[in-house]
């Protein structure tokens, strides 16, 4: 974490993903004089993350786990598969992702 003067708050969480990226980057910002107290914020926080109309992560399923060289991410139209720091993506149809979600996530 570190001090920053960001639009979105004046601390920073940097993260590197190990495989994947080179140098550090923000991975979220956060703005230390506007405390939450209240688990209702939070809450309305969790609401716009899941119904707001320009959340990324209410539009298309989206799977991600850790491998033990990298990652896998399934979405409706790819898989893709960070392994050793190498990148493949495939891009796939919905039959695939049926069988995609069911080999690599047991879903």
């Amino acid at each position: 974490m570190k001090k920053v003067n960001h639009p979105y708050g004046d601390y920073c969480l940097e993260i590197k993903l190990k495989h994947k990226d080179k140098d550090w980057k923000i991975g979220y910002a956060f703005d230390s004089r506007k405390s939450i107290e209240d688990v209702a914020n939070l809450n309305e926080i969790q609401t716009i993350i899941a119904e707001h109309p320009k959340s990324s992560f209410n539009k298309h399923p989206l799977l991600t786990r850790l491998t033990k060289n990298g990652t896998i991410t399934l979405t409706d139209t790819t898989f893709t598969q960070w392994a050793d720091g190498i990148l493949s993506k495939e891009t796939i149809d919905n039959v695939k992702f049926k069988d995609l979600a069911k080999q690599q996530f047991g879903l």
